[in-house]
């Protein structure tokens, strides 16, 4: 979401600039012949950057990649237009495309977000050591971001750096703007890592907490290695029953009763 943010950032700053130029034509520097081989390149910018955004705004990729390629014909290093087409690749999955254009958006101007999209970018294809070098250099920038910290911790116990995928799921956590999503990869963490009485303990935790809207509650299974079609989803708003919330607390108790004391069992 940051990410998509900042690619509309760009996108209306161009166009604004844009307009900037087409209706101050008295404001000019003192090399005309630079002037007017900008002023060509500065409309047509303007120009497909409108068409980019009016296209991202209705849902018409196909469009909205032709104005970004169309600005990149003429302006190769417009960080906009290579930001917006790796949004398009991320979206359609492609992400091999994707890697290629956040890969080249570093290169002009290295930030927080392009970072964690080119982790993130990573992590999906299974990259994982990649994965966690971008992770690391962005949560560097921006190290208040509990969803890619947890992202970067599923990354770590995949790396087997079990100890550290722990420290950075638990700090994760302990950031306000943690969610049901984190909790729960937290669970699935700790399990990984051979910790079972931690996981349980996160598990009670994401079991009785009130439940947010879907996208946020999926549990991210696929990334751990589980069959597909097993992701737990809630509906939004809604919570546990209380026969439900009686059922996990009691199931914990008597899971960390066994764990504890595994001859009683």
């Amino acid at each position: 979401m940051r990410f998509l943010a900042l690619l509309v950032c760009f996108t209306l700053s161009l166009v604004l600039a844009g307009c900037g130029q087409a209706t101050h034509p008295a404001i000019a520097t003192t090399d005309i012949s630079k002037n007017r081989t900008d002023a060509p390149v500065a409309e047509a910018i303007r120009i497909h950057s409108r068409i980019a955004e009016d296209a991202r705004i209705n849902g018409d990729r196909a469009t909205e990649k032709a104005a970004y390629e169309e600005i990149l014909a003429v302006a190769p290093g417009n960080l906009g237009a290579i930001l917006g087409l790796a949004n398009l690749a991320g979206k359609s999955g492609a992400a091999e495309r994707e890697i290629e254009f956040l890969t080249r958006a570093i290169t002009i101007t290295d930030k927080a977000e392009t970072r964690l999209a080119l982790a993130e970018a990573y992590k999906k294809l299974g990259h994982y050591r990649r994965a966690r070098h971008h992770f690391a250099i962005g949560l560097a920038l921006e190290p208040d971001n509990p969803a890619h910290r947890a992202d970067y911790a599923l990354v770590l116990v995949k790396l087997g750096e079990k100890d550290r995928a722990i420290h950075e799921i638990d700090r994760a956590l302990d950031h306000n703007g943690a969610g049901l999503r984190e909790r729960r990869l937290q669970a699935q963490i700790y399990k990984l890592a051979g910790h079972r009485e931690g996981a349980l303990i996160a598990f009670a935790a994401s079991g009785l907490g009130e439940f947010a809207k879907p996208a946020e509650t999926r549990v991210m299974d696929e990334d751990l290695g589980a069959k597909p079609g097993k992701q737990v989803q809630q509906k939004e708003n809604s919570k546990p029953s209380a026969k439900n919330r009686k059922n996990i607390a009691t199931t914990v108790r008597i899971q960390l009763g066994a764990f504890r004391n595994p001859e009683n069992v």
